[in-house]
């Protein structure tokens, strides 16, 4: 049995409960029932968070609940940093802390659409050292612990290994909710100026993908873009928008395939920064710095 001890990891002097692969595999599969039994009701609650496109559900709601309630009564002291219970205050610390999107890709599960799937990462010392994304329409459970390799259904998993741009299929993420708030009355004109930006960033970055790389894809769920990256039917993603929860998990498992994830400028990626680089391997993510603009940058 895998195991991670949190209490190792931040130096305690007394050793805490371990955490195991399976039990977030099995947690990740609880979970994954609620959105599989939920997915084709055509009467599902919706609600809108920062912009008409920004969708939460009932499900998203009840699946965090549940992941929060089982980590919590086996771990009581650790941490959550979860998609519809944070705040914009809240940011990964050193401690044991669980980073969860109980349903990455809403509007897919709100539109029946079957790329949609509960990511849930667990990270001591802001470094993730387990990542579980399970897709459940599709039947498909991808895993990672740090050192370990990266799984699909329990096999092995790798990077394509491409390193030519020209060759490569590149998924090209953005957060429409972000660039709704353009012209939107209700937001105030500074947060307005910050969309533009991002837009000019987001419409760069597709037209340089566009014009250098083979083909460009767009699945709606960070989680599940960064897993094909890492089992080789993607060879890049590149995105503005992702937030820790979009990215704990998958970025795990990008690097235990092979593959590279940095941020726009080439630095290594922090989670709390929203624009992120995944590649098959470093001289094709390398390729892409200094051609992908974002704000600040």
């Amino acid at each position: 049995m895998s195991t991670v001890n949190p209490a190792d990891a931040v130096g305690e002097a007394k050793p805490g409960p371990e955490v195991t692969v399976e039990f977030v595999q099995a947690i990740a599969r609880e979970a994954g029932e609620i959105l599989r039994t939920s997915f084709y009701d055509r009467n599902k609650k919706v609600d809108t968070k920062d912009s008409p496109a920004d969708l939460v559900t009932e499900y998203d709601r009840a699946i965090e609940d549940h992941l929060k309630k089982r980590i919590h009564n086996a771990f009581p002291t650790h941490q959550f940093l979860c998609e519809e219970s944070s705040t914009s205050n809240d940011c990964l610390t050193d401690a044991p802390t669980w980073v969860i999107d109980p349903i990455d890709g809403t509007t897919n599960f709100v539109h029946s659409i079957p790329h949609t799937c509960v990511s849930i990462g667990f990270a001591v010392n802001k470094q993730v050292l387990i990542g579980v994304v399970y897709a459940p329409i599709l039947e498909e459970l991808f895993t990672a612990e740090k050192g370990k390799g990266a799984y699909l259904n329990g096999e092995r998993i790798h990077t394509s290994g491409r390193r030519d741009p020209s060759r490569a299929v590149v998924c090209c993420g953005f957060s429409v909710s972000s660039l709704r708030k353009i012209g939107m009355p209700d937001v105030d004109p500074v947060a307005q100026a910050a969309a533009r930006e991002i837009e000019k960033s987001v419409m760069n970055n597709v037209t340089y993908c566009v014009h250098n790389c083979r083909d460009i894809r767009h699945y709606g769920s960070t989680a599940l873009e960064l897993c094909y990256v890492a089992a080789g039917r993607l060879d890049a993603y590149q995105s503005l928008s992702p937030k820790e929860w979009d990215l704990a998990a998958g970025v795990l498992i990008v690097e235990e395939a092979g593959g590279c994830v940095i941020d726009f400028d080439g630095k290594p990626l922090e989670l709390h920064v929203r624009r992120a680089l995944a590649a098959s391997t470093e001289e094709l993510a390398r390729s892409f710095v200094g051609k992908l603009t974002a704000p600040g940058l």
